[in-house]
């Protein structure tokens, strides 16, 4: 739930000032339902009906999961408390203050700990840029391809929790023609995706906030990745190996970078068969750079600044070695059955030899599940990260204890 840009200067304060309702015969303040509430953990709105005689005010410390608003009446007004849910493990609550010319009264509400874990259902919007009719996507095409991306996050030996849907409407609440898709002409293509997402062309002027949609923009590109994606930005107060940090997201959108995932349309429409599995391209591009943008990593080494990937369960193993491996193939070797039992494989740092199935994987494989340790890694980002959809768990940023937040510079998008 989004407040008006005026209400939201004076949420920041802890300050809302109301009318009162005059009465001639009576003076003072009074609230009908109680000055104590608890809630469930699902969040809920709460209507408290207020009488004053003057003007009344709201003071407190409110954090972002409570929105405060006004409905005046002829005799009685109403505050609206509309609060969300909580998703950690520990209850939490908040105190307010009315107070009129005449007295003050306190109201204290005290919301529910999770008692389990949330499912986050992230909105997903495909901005399809086009030079040519040809360039275009046919109509049904990404929707498919993001069923069969719940499948691989749902249905596999690791259920993430969670879901990716079409987005219904637009920033401004407009019902989209198309569930998910926007379709734009665009001059200059092809161009270079790592010029496009670091902002060459302006446009982060134009996408849509990435704590309310993931953007998807697909477009010909010149680079050669099939597709690439920015890392999440944690609260600095959170630590998670591998992902980027900064509280200046918090109260701020992204102005010198394109947050979304890019997606190089010249490689889409791609696919094929694996020991009998079809493997289709374009869904997995779609899945494996989703994983980056929810902060996981490639499961390899390669000596230019790729680490691994801070998970357990997942094999490390030298990417050069491998791709030295595929280069010394002959280039027309045949798509048998036996060669790709030998380009599935992978031989990890500490020997072990093992097929490669990970969906942060690259080349060969049947890449198509996730690990524990990698559904950690997403749930952290999940729940904290500024530039994502979804209830968060509260976290203060430093900068209102004091410390001023740093506007970070512009991020390297992994592909």
């Amino acid at each position: 739930m989004r407040l008006n840009r005026g209400l939201s200067c004076l949420l920041f304060l802890g300050v809302l000032a109301f009318s009162g309702c005059s009465d001639d015969k009576w003076e003072g303040l009074k609230v009908f339902d109680g000055t104590f509430f608890e809630i469930g953990s699902e969040g809920e709105q709460l209507r408290i009906l207020v009488r004053s005689s003057s003007e009344w005010v709201v003071t407190g410390n409110w954090g972002k999961w409570c929105e405060i608003r006004q409905e005046s009446g002829e005799k009685v007004d109403t505050l609206v408390l509309d609060v969300g849910v909580n998703i950690a493990r520990q209850e939490r609550g908040m105190s307010l203050e009315l107070s009129n010319r005449e007295e003050t009264l306190e109201i204290e509400l005290r919301q529910a700990a999770a008692t389990e874990e949330y499912e986050y259902v992230l909105p997903v919007i495909f901005h399809v840029l086009y030079r040519v009719p040809e360039d275009d996507v046919p109509v049904g095409y990404l929707s498919s391809c993001l069923e069969r991306v719940n499948e691989l996050y749902r249905d596999g030996p690791v259920d993430m929790n969670l879901k990716f849907v079409l987005a219904t409407h637009d920033p401004n609440g407009q019902l989209l023609e198309e569930p998910g898709v926007r379709r734009e002409f665009r001059e200059g293509l092809p161009m270079d995706m790592f010029d496009f997402v670091g902002n060459k062309f302006g446009d982060c002027a134009w996408i849509w906030d990435p704590k309310e949609y993931i953007n998807v923009v697909i477009f010909d590109s010149k680079s050669i990745p099939s597709g690439c994606a920015h890392f999440p930005y944690l609260p600095e107060s959170v630590v998670l190996p591998g992902v980027l940090f900064s509280d200046w997201y918090a109260d701020h959108l992204p102005d010198a970078h394109v947050h979304c995932v890019a997606w190089n349309r010249s490689h889409m429409f791609s696919r094929y068969e694996l020991l009998g599995v079809i493997f289709d391209y374009d869904v997995f591009t779609l899945a494996h750079e989703m994983g980056h943008y929810l902060g996981l990593l490639h499961p390899f080494v390669d000596g230019k600044g790729n680490f691994g990937d801070y998970c357990d369960d997942t094999p490390d193993y030298c990417v050069n070695g491998y791709e030295t491996f595929l280069s010394e193939l002959d280039e027309t070797f045949p798509y048998s059955d036996d060669n790709y039992r030998k380009v599935i494989q992978r031989v990890a740092l500490n020997g072990r030899v093992f097929i490669a199935d990970n969906i942060m994987d690259y080349e060969f494989g049947y890449l198509d599940r996730f690990t524990l340790e990698q559904r950690k890694r997403v749930r952290t980002v999940l729940e904290n990260a500024w530039l994502l959809p979804g209830p968060k768990i509260e976290v203060e940023p430093r900068a209102r204890s004091g410390k001023k937040a740093v506007k970070p510079s512009v991020p390297k998008p992994v592909s």
